[in-house]
């Protein structure tokens, strides 16, 4: 990608005219296409919708009070009609403001009596398709002369009284009063009882005040329309208070999301204007150039258009609160630009910017872009708008900086000369990771805040997210008191395709509402009741009516006809009533019962496109909410309150962190393994992400911050920010560790501009007075200020720990298979050395200790010795036995040191063997047993001092093993032999057993407590009799003879066993954690070529050679550690190859890298031969031929042969298909 974006920045410098209009058009068809979306400032955006939220949130769109406006009108005393005044001119003057209805539906004040009275005669009329089973056993009951004649007799004094006019007709219609009953239910339409009627107007019970409703024209969600109704509403009000000497409230969620949006954007804007003011004048005081802050603005303000633009076509939309958190995502953002920016100005060139820079920034933006859109799996419309947001913002932004900021930068002056030592110079300079100090306190307050994180809390109260003005709460607050919002209310919802279809659900299940509201579980029930029955329950009714009437209607019209005649009434005088009881009733649409569906049930049925609701709200005491919602949820019936929508949301709100945290921690994790090539680096800059975000939970903790559906934006945020700073850090790093190069300073430096400009940005959001900016400001603070510090301590130490040991870089640094594989012989070690003690207790403690269990249990540690090594993890075993030797004849073996598992490989040879050991062994708590019970001797007072004990050993035929070195090798050479040894043998005239070991100290080598891959050899030479003079007479000589025929010994071991098979492995381990690129290329160097065994065999193993073009050095650094006899001299064209080559941990005294850029007759006159890896250079192979000097050459399958001239002594070295084959060049 590098070369893609090198290709790219060469082909647009040489069109300045096409550079620069690509540039304007994209800017202008951006900028025009995001001027076009819409912002959303609805904060019930950010709740995550499921079946059952989403169905809640419908509920509370779409019902009627939703979008109603309570007024309140009081007086200081207390005077109904005064207040009716003060509500008609309220009115008048509204309706007057808005006399075109565009902002004012509807305003409900008075109750009309002539629609009471049509309800009345409807319901009166119908009573068929109302009465119930109860009423219709209540009314069997008085079918009876004697109540009939009692009834008939008060409706003559009722008509004779002076409301007789009123309700002469229902009378007539209903001389039994069967109706009385049902419009006694009209009350359960209201939602409260805390309401009475005076003169037509609604009066609140307790207060005294009068209330009216408006009504808004617009959804809750449209704040603009809504703005000019709050406006009307407060000059109206403002008006009538002054006139009339009265206090008007008023309060709806209409309102409230107008003043909602408002501070929004009133709270962006000031945010926003403060942050940009300060971030200038830091980045003006940093860079002392306008334009330098003009070229970090720009990339910024692209991606910013880019992803409007973007979002505009996707969806149209997006949330305002999405927007007002983009103070994270610039922080993040402009960070590309901070980086290209100061790494310009310390740079050769700007293609060394782009060759520098460009993979970080790509790193860094693919698994920042991947976390953020990991946003879009959570179930809430504003979070994924913030994650597609932030995911095409750094998406565009590193595209500007990367293709058109490399052609701006012609006016950055670049630093030749030292400037001014800063403060910011200062921290970044400083190696946190090397402060002991600072490292234990980062530890310290991780364990603490760890302990804490898990007590920080989900708030999913919506209520203490939205903004209200004093007035609104106030008014809030005295509504509560009015229309008992603050007791325990639940909603009963009964759903369908079209209101039939959920009529009947509804009637399913209005049984049981009726039960617990008999028992007493249910203190109120506001709904429809059963006078809008479905078409099922119509035939139901109609069905009872016919079947009531049909025996009864006869007698009874006879009883009503013969005792109104006695009070006074007409023979006719009832027919309407007889007609209806004659009548044959027919199942009516749901349009038929409009006048009551208008009037009284427009607030409990919710009818859109394909999906109809019956609501029902009732009232409970708290304690019986939980049981109601059981017994109605066992009837597969939706049921929600206050404290369960609550619940629900915290569910879903716990879902989905959890989704964004593991989704954010698996991409991640991905695309840092896949950008490094090495789980261990990707581990490195994962992990402080991970500790980052334990601090933030427990600081949320400590003070009390809670999480809500607004500042669940940090969890991506902390793994964007953190792995982006981290990515860099890590970059940084691999630089200095592979090329010696300081960029870790510059790039340090760029990160803390950054936070400082983050810190900025988000800290003017604690300026805000919106709850959900207020919320993510303090939350985002704390994780930013988690993040840098974290980023700052715990990658340089963790790289450094694991490539550095004690200021050298390890020779092996540490990997997972070296850690897994320690781990595990650890633990078989641990596990292995307690059996032995346990069964040396066993074979000892209660019986006598013979010498057949001595030897018994002898056999057991060789066992277990040879189970240890055969299965030691990357370590193979290999015993080179030509003398046949097995140890019957006891004597004193001798072998080099060169690990602490040496003894291990030892004591496989024989069970009859003693070790000497120390007085530590002896004491050893893992191991001191073991060696007591195996009869290991100590010597700590002189091996001189020991012979009786020595001379039992090997009377009882057990041979001594000493390791004449008397410590370990650190280099695996071998050291002076101490004399001691030797004496031994010499006083006991026994013979000595030389055993050389080779690869031990390879595979765990004196300085290091981790495995490596290796292969270790034993080699048994011939004993060395008493009677052999051949070393000496004495011990003190035989000691130095020995240690000189062990050096030519080892020395031949180690030509026959250090191949490139043994070396292939330390080699490839010199280019891990270099990046990913250059570890690819060092293991496909030595897959290719199988390690190169085939072609050092036909190599020179002595001399000086030269060889060109040598790249990053793995076929140098296998061919100077497999041949140490050798002097490779090694050169390449690329200084960074070359600096990467020479860098290496492994290089050997035998191999020099170096710069050559002329190479002539004189400088080749120096070598015996010469090797050319890559494209054959003509002037190096005609040099070669004139001098007779060998020639070798690596050729790939896709380069030309160029030598014209003639034979030449050597082999051609090609690649074909992954293999390779020495060909005899004869050219």
């Amino acid at each position: 990608m590098t070369q893609i974006l090198l290709s790219l920045y060469s082909f647009l410098q040489k069109r300045t005219v096409l550079r620069f209009l690509i540039m304007l058009i994209l800017f202008a068809l951006f900028g025009y296409t995001a001027s076009k979306i819409e912002l959303i400032e609805d904060i019930s955006g950010f709740m995550p919708k499921d079946k059952t939220s989403e169905k809640i949130q419908f509920v509370y769109q779409n019902m009627q009070v939703a979008d109603r406006i309570i007024v309140e009108i009081s007086s200081p005393t207390p005077n109904k009609d005064h207040l009716i005044e003060a509500a008609e001119a309220f009115v008048f003057h509204l309706d007057s403001a808005d006399s075109d209805k565009k902002y004012v539906k509807e305003i409900f004040h008075t109750i009309d009596q002539q629609a009471l009275f049509e309800i009345t005669d409807f319901i009166t009329v119908n009573a068929p398709y109302f009465i119930t089973n109860q009423e219709y056993e209540k009314l069997d009951s008085v079918l009876n002369v004697t109540h009939i004649a009692q009834q008939l007799e008060q409706n003559k004094q009722v008509l004779v009284s002076p409301s007789g006019m009123v309700l002469k007709k229902n009378i007539i219609t209903d001389p039994l009063r069967i109706s009385v009953p049902l419009l006694a239910r009209l009350q359960d339409f209201q939602m409260s009882n805390q309401y009475e009627v005076y003169n037509e107007y609604i009066f609140s019970k307790e207060k005294q005040s009068l209330l009216l409703f408006v009504t808004s024209t617009h959804a809750t969600s449209e704040t603009d329309a809504n703005t000019t109704l709050a406006t009307l509403i407060e000059q109206t009000a403002s008006s009538i208070q002054t006139r009339y000497n009265t206090t008007i409230t008023y309060f709806g969620s209409a309102l409230v999301a107008v003043t909602n949006a408002q501070q929004i954007k009133k709270d962006t804007y000031i945010s926003i204007t403060i942050a940009v003011v300060l971030i200038l004048l830091l980045l003006l005081w940093f860079f002392r150039s306008v334009y330098s802050i003009v070229l970090l603005a720009v990339p910024v303000l692209f991606g910013a258009l880019l992803s409007l633009a973007a979002l505009y076509l996707i969806k149209g939309s997006i949330s305002a609160i999405a927007i007002g958190a983009g103070a994270v995502i610039f922080g993040i953002a402009i960070n590309y630009s901070l980086h290209f920016l100061i790494h310009a100005k310390h740079a050769s060139s700007i293609p060394k910017v782009i060759q520098d820079l460009a993979s970080p920034m790509l790193t860094g933006s693919i698994t920042t872009v991947g976390a953020f859109l990991s946003l879009l799996f959570i179930q809430a419309d504003s979070m994924r708008d913030f994650g597609l947001f932030a995911a095409f913002s750094l998406l565009g932004t590193l595209v500007f900086v990367l293709v058109f900021m490399p052609h701006l930068l012609t006016h950055v002056k670049r630093k030749r000369t030292k400037e001014k030592h800063t403060i910011l110079d200062t921290v970044t300079e400083y190696r946190f990771e090397k402060n002991k100090k600072i490292l234990w306190l980062v530890g310290l307050c991780t364990i603490i805040l760890f302990v804490f994180s898990s007590r920080v809390e989900f708030n999913a109260d919506m209520s203490k997210l939205n903004f209200m003005t004093t007035e609104q709460k106030q008014a809030f607050a005295s509504l509560q008191q009015v229309s008992e919002l603050g007791k325990k209310s639940m909603y009963i919802v009964s759903e369908g395709t079209n209101v039939q279809e959920a009529l009947r659900e509804y009637e399913r299940v209005k049984p049981l509402i009726d039960s617990l509201q008999q028992s007493g579980a249910i203190l109120q029930v506001s709904g429809i009741g059963s006078f809008i029955p479905s078409d099922s329950l119509q035939k139901i009714k109609l069905d009872a009516w016919n079947n009531f009437w049909h025996t009864r209607k006869d007698s009874v019209k006879h009883m009503i006809v013969q005792q109104g005649l006695k009070v006074g009434f007409k023979e006719t005088s009832f027919n309407q009533f007889f007609d209806m009881v004659d009548a044959e009733y027919q199942p009516q649409s749901i349009d038929y019962f409009d006048l009551i569906r208008t009037h009284l049930a427009k607030d409990y049925i919710i009818e859109r496109d394909n999906r109809a609701m019956i609501l029902t709200l009732i009232h409970t005491k708290p304690e019986m909410a939980q049981s109601i919602q059981n017994q109605l949820t066992m009837q597969r019936t939706f049921v929600f309150d206050s404290t369960g929508v609550s619940q629900s949301l915290l569910q879903l709100l716990s879902n989905d962190f959890n989704t964004v945290l593991f989704l954010c921690g698996f991409i991640v994790l991905l695309f840092l393994t896949i950008s490094f090539g090495r789980l261990e680096i990707s581990i490195i800059c994962f992990l402080p992400m991970l500790i980052s975000w334990i601090w933030i939970l427990g600081l949320m903790a400590l003070f009390g911050v809670q999480f809500n559906i607004v500042n669940i934006i940090l969890a991506t945020f902390i793994f964007g920010l953190g792995d982006d700073y981290t990515v860099f850090m890590m970059d940084g790093m691999m630089n200095e560790f592979a090329y010696k190069r300081t960029l870790l300073a510059s790039y340090k430096r760029a990160v803390a501009l950054s936070a400082i400009t983050m810190f900025i940005g988000i800290g003017t959001l604690v300026f805000a007075k919106h709850p959900a900016m207020t919320s993510l400001a303090n939350v985002t603070i704390v994780g930013m200020i988690s993040v840098v510090l974290i980023s700052y301590v715990i990658p340089p130490f963790l790289y450094n720990y694991i490539t550095v040991k004690k200021g050298k870089k390890r020779l092996i640094p540490i990997t997972f298979k070296h850690i897994g594989a320690t781990v595990y012989s650890f633990a078989v070690f641990v596990i292995g050395s307690l059996a032995l003690s346990i069964h040396g207790f066993l074979l000892f403690a209660f019986r006598k200790s013979t010498e057949q269990r001595k030897y018994r249990y002898h056999q057991v540690l060789c066992n277990t010795a040879r189970f240890v090594v055969k299965y030691i993890p990357l370590v193979r075993t290999s015993v080179l036995n030509t003398q046949n030797e097995t140890f019957d004849k006891p004597g004193i073996i001798i072998c080099n040191h060169q690990s602490h598992i040496d003894l291990m490989y030892i004591m496989m040879l024989t069970p009859k063997l003693v070790v000497v050991t120390n007085e530590w062994v002896w004491n050893s708590p893992f191991y001191g047993k073991i060696v007591k019970y195996g009869d290991y001797y100590p010597v700590a007072n002189g091996i001189e001092n020991n012979l009786e004990a020595m001379q039992s050993l090997i009377s009882r035929g057990y041979s001594i093993v000493i390791f004449p070195e008397g410590t370990r090798s650190a280099d695996s050479s071998i050291l002076r032999f101490k004399r001691g040894a030797f004496y031994v043998a010499e006083k006991l005239g026994v013979d000595i057993i030389p055993i050389v070991v080779h690869g031990i100290g390879h595979a765990l080598p004196k300085t290091e407590l981790l495995l490596r891959k290796g292969h270790v050899t034993l080699q048994i030479l011939p004993r060395i009799t008493p009677e052999n003079k051949e070393f000496g007479e004495s011990y003190s000589e035989r000691a130095r003879l020995v240690r000189q025929m062990y050096a030519h010994q080892y020395e031949l071991l180690r030509t026959q066993c250090e191949t490139p098979e043994y070396y292939s492995d330390l080699v490839f381990h010199n280019y891990i954690y270099k990046g990913a690129d250059v570890q690819k290329q060092a293991r496909k160097e030595l897959y290719t070529f199988s390690n190169f065994s085939e072609i050092l065999k036909h190599l020179p193993h002595q001399g000086r050679v030269l060889h060109v073009g040598c790249g990053i050095g793995v076929f140098d650094l296998m061919y100077a550690l497999v041949h140490k006899h050798i002097e490779i001299i090694a050169t390449d064209s690329h200084d960074e190859a070359l600096k990467l080559a020479k860098h290496c941990t492994s290089v050997p005294k035998n191999l020099q890298y170096v710069r050559q850029d002329f190479i002539d007759k004189k400088f080749i006159q120096q070598f015996d031969c010469v090797i050319i890896t890559g494209d054959i250079l003509d002037n190096i192979a005609v040099l070669c031929k004139k001098m007779n000097k060998p020639l070798f050459i690596l050729q790939l399958k896709n380069m030309a042969n160029n030598i014209n001239s003639a034979n030449f002594d050597g082999f051609r070295v090609c690649i074909d298909n992954n293999t390779y084959s020495l060909q005899q060049l004869q050219i």
